[in-house]
């Protein structure tokens, strides 16, 4: 396999406890990846 079908392919257990992010620090956390992500293009 490529490092390219081994990420498309990837399966993660959910591994989620408490706390979660508030809603305000989630909208940051996903503003930054989608920030991160046009930025490498």
């Amino acid at each position: 396999m490529d490092a390219l079908d081994l990420l498309l392919k990837r399966r993660s257990v959910p591994r989620l406890a408490a706390p979660a992010p508030s809603g305000e620090a989630l909208e940051n956390i996903i503003q930054a990846g989608l920030r991160a992500l046009i930025m490498a293009h």
